[in-house]
């Protein structure tokens, strides 16, 4: 019983202790250090206590509320004095520039997408897996690699590299999915 409240203490404290490293003006690699030890500590007393999935659970779940806790006591609340800004005519962007971004937004949303899941499932069909489980590998990492490959398809310099990729291993994927 005691294991808990102490566990969630530790937890608020190392995340004190973190922001108090972070809004320090020099390098406090020692405080900083102190903070994640005690995130250990109190993941391992959580885990002891509910076992390692719940504790890990319950480690982030309070590590999260006291990050916004803290956040939301060392707010400046004070009202900030406005001036009203002149506003301008609305301009709107030129052709080629919509059309890109719309490109990106599909690229984003559609191709990763579906590539993402098609590499997953052909993944799970060659990997010596039952059929549940390759879906749920599929189901569990699609939207991480969507992300990625989204990730990719917006920072890379080279506008052309990511679809042509991602198209060559959508089309390998499809192959290995049909066969």
């Amino acid at each position: 019983m005691v294991l808990a409240p102490l566990a969630c203490a530790l937890t608020c404290g190392a995340a004190g202790v973190m922001f108090y490293a972070w809004r320090r003006p020099g390098p406090t690699p020692l405080a900083s250090l102190c903070g994640w030890l005690m995130l250990l500590v109190a993941s391992g007393l959580w885990s002891y206590r509910a076992g390692a999935e719940f504790g890990i659970s319950f480690t982030l779940i309070t590590l999260a509320l006291a990050a916004w806790s803290i956040i939301v006591l060392s707010a400046d609340h004070r009202l900030q004095k406005t001036k009203p800004q002149v506003r301008d005519k609305l301009r709107l962007a030129r052709f080629g520039t919509m059309a890109y971004q719309l490109w990106r937004l599909l690229a984003v949303v559609l191709l990763a997408g579906v590539v993402s899941v098609a590499l997953l499932v052909a993944m799970g069909k060659l990997l010596p897996l039952s059929a549940v489980n390759a879906m749920v590998l599929a189901a569990l990492l699609s939207p991480l690699l969507w992300g990625l490959a989204g990730y990719w398809l917006l920072a890379d310099p080279r506008p052309a590299r990511p679809p042509i990729v991602l198209l060559l291993a959508g089309l390998a994927s499809g192959a290995v999915i049909l066969l």
